[in-house]
């Protein structure tokens, strides 16, 4: 991961903690998903993220098994669909 990518982590933690207030778990979270992407993403330029890259990762990222019952991965809120 290269030094844009850390400091664009660290600048979206900082934001989720003092402009959201979002608790110290969801902030841990959501770092741990990103850093998690960033890794995978390892010195290409963040900024030029396409949403093949995203698509690419998260294929990688459901076949290695990182989902659990307990922690279900949802990669963006609007895909949630709820039933009545």
């Amino acid at each position: 991961m290269n030094e844009i990518s850390k400091n664009y982590l660290k600048s979206f933690t900082l934001y989720l903690e003092v402009e959201r207030n979002f608790s110290k778990h969801t902030v841990t979270a959501y770092n741990s998903d990103i850093l998690s992407f960033l890794i995978w993403l390892n010195d290409r330029d963040v900024t030029k993220v396409s949403y093949s890259d995203i698509r690419e990762y998260l294929l990688y990222y459901w076949g290695i098994g990182s989902t659990s019952p307990d922690r279900p991965f949802l990669p963006f809120p609007h895909q949630i669909t709820y039933s009545l």
